[in-house]
């Protein structure tokens, strides 16, 4: 059913590059939150004797 005429193919890659930037944007702000807690964790550790 996908043939190069078909209207079906820019909407499915709309959808994907939509999907796409949200993974992006999910795997930076995962980034931040490793950040934050490794920021944190050090911070809260106590100080070596």
């Amino acid at each position: 059913m996908f043939w190069s005429g078909s209207p079906y193919v820019s909407l499915d890659e709309q959808y994907i590059g939509d999907i796409r930037q949200r993974v992006d944007l999910f795997k930076d702000h995962l980034q931040q939150e490793d950040t934050l807690s490794r920021r944190f964790t050090s911070l809260a550790a106590p100080p070596p004797p």
